[in-house]
Formats: C-alpha cells, sequence, structure tokens
C-alpha cells in the first residue's frame, strides 16, 4: 500500500522494530499537570492551527470553533485563551488565502492507484488532485517527511499516467511551496524504492530522512563536496544540549547504538537513492 510505503521511508528502523518484530518503543506520559496551563504547543498546536485551516478553506469562519475549544480544555482559560486563538486564527486564515489560489478550482476524483512493478503490487487511493496539479499542504515548515510523502504520491500519480489526470504536485508549506514537476521515469524510481523497502524487511537501513535530506540537499542542490554535505548531515544528526538530533530517536538508537556513527558510506548513497530524484524534479515557486 502505499500509505505502508510512505510510512516505512519516515522511519525505517522503527517500521522494522513494530511490523516484523512487534517491538515498541513508545512510553505514553501520563503525568497529569499540576499548575494551570498558559500557552498552547507542539502538537497540540499544530492540531489546532490545522483544524483552523481546514475551516477556512471550507468557507466556515473558524471563529465559531472557539467555544468548542475552550469546552474540551484545549485552551488556556480566559483572556489568554482567547488571544491565543484568536493569534491563531489570523495566522491560519493568512495561510489558507494562499492555499486558496491553488484548491480553487473543483477537485478531480480520487485516483485509485494499482501498480505492477517486476513482482510488486502498489496500490492505494490519492485525493487532493485538480485539473492542473495534485495540491499537498501543511500549516508549518516544510520538513523531510512532508516531502516524502508528497513525492511517493506524485511518483504513483506519474506512473498510474491516467488520461485526464495532471502530473505535476504542490507542496505548500508557511516557508516555502514546491512544485515537482512530470517524471517520465517514475515506475523506475518507485521500484528502486520499493526494493529498498524490501531490504529494510529484513534489516535495518541507515536511511534517517532529516540528516539524509541535509546531506542529499548539499550535495544535489548546493552542488557541494561530499565532506561538506557530511558535515551537514552530522548536525542534524547528532544530538547536544542545544539542539536536538535525529541519534536521540530511540528507534534509531536501538538499531545502531553499537556504530561510533552510522553516518557511513551506506549513509551517503542511501540518501542520494532516496533524495536525487526527488531534488531533481522539485523547485521552489
Amino acid at each position: 500500500g502505499l500509505e505502508t510505503l510512505i510510512s516505512f521511508f519516515s522511519n525505517p528502523a522503527k517500521f522494522l522494530l513494530n511490523r516484523r518484530l512487534n517491538l515498541f518503543l513508545e512510553t505514553e506520559d501520563a503525568r497529569i499537570e499540576e499548575q494551570e496551563a498558559f500557552d498552547i504547543g507542539g502538537l497540540d498546536q499544530y492540531f489546532l492551527e490545522d483544524i483552523l485551516v481546514k475551516e477556512a478553506l471550507t468557507g466556515r469562519d473558524p471563529a465559531e470553533l472557539y467555544s468548542l475549544k475552550c469546552a474540551s480544555g484545549e485552551l488556556p482559560h480566559g483572556t489568554v485563551g482567547e488571544c491565543l486563538f484568536l493569534k491563531s486564527c489570523r495566522e491560519a486564515g493568512g495561510f489558507a488565502e494562499k492555499v486558496q489560489s491553488y484548491v480553487a478550482d473543483t477537485p478531480k476524483e480520487p485516483l485509485d492507484i494499482d501498480l505492477s512493478l517486476n513482482g510488486f503490487r502498489l496500490t492505494g487511493r490519492i485525493p487532493d488532485i485538480y485539473p492542473s496539479q495534485m495540491v499537498r499542504y501543511r500549516f508549518a515548515t516544510v520538513k523531510p517527511k512532508d516531502h516524502l510523502r508528497a513525492w511517493l504520491l506524485h511518483l504513483a500519480m506519474n506512473a498510474a499516467a491516467v488520461e485526464g489526470y495532471p502530473r505535476t504536485t504542490l507542496m505548500a508549506g508557511k516557508d516555502k511551496t514546491y512544485e515537482y514537476g512530470p517524471v517520465e521515469n517514475a515506475e523506475d524510481i518507485l521500484l528502486d524504492l520499493l526494493t529498498l523497502y524490501w531490504k529494510g524487511l529484513r534489516h535495518p537501513l541507515r536511511f534517517f530522512p532529516i540528516s539524509a535530506w541535509a546531506y542529499a540537499d548539499c550535495v544535489v542542490t548546493a552542488e557541494k563536496p561530499a565532506e561538506i554535505a557530511l558535515a551537514k548531515a552530522r548536525g542534524k544528526w547528532i544530538n547536544s544540549d542545544y539542539s536536538s538530533g535525529e541519534e536521540a530517536d530511540g528507534y534509531f538508537h536501538r538499531c545502531f547504538r553499537h556504530l561510533d556513527s552510522p553516518l557511513d558510506s551506506e549513509f551517503e548513497a542511501l540518501a542520494l537513492a532516496v533524495f536525487r530524484p526527488l531534488l531533481n524534479h522539485a523547485a521552489a515557486v
């Protein structure tokens, strides 16, 4: 399934331990906050703003959600909660205006995918396709995992090549909007990724999306030497008191803790194998 493939590339080590070994490392934090909250942040704020964007795109007034969010305890009490909510409404409204220009046309029917690729069968359904392009958006900075999801859907849409459906995709974030152009060899690229998926079901792959993106972007986009790109990747990998590095991920740690550094030649090859085709077809617009 497309969603299975997307889940794999977002964290191959986690996918392997969860799906093949039935090993789950997350522990639920059941601590109860003893002090009244005076702010919202992290995922709570993201989910709130994501809902506000969707409300604005459907033409409803996001402010109508205020009473519901207050009653559910998702906002701080009183004036603080009201101010935070109104600030989120303004920001979500501005982003919705940007996205609205991309989704003004009537969307096409979701595209059903059923591809046979040299022994693999890839299936799924792709929504949010408009006459001129598929549109993905995220009310946040566009992250490597966002590129991966949009790119895999984009490849499947191009490989299906259904008459009347577009072959370009827009990925809109708060910081930038990217366009992925038509891919003539989409089936070949998908087959390469499926081959990596098959390998990743048997042993942990040294593919870490954030660090890999830093490496590939430096090599492909900035055209810098590999040693400079590797330094960029290490900056995203190493965890410290000043920044949260990708090595802090429990699944990566469990699979690669025996290595001094997993950012080796295999890492470099995988980073380019996954992200080079994407970067060659993507442009900020």
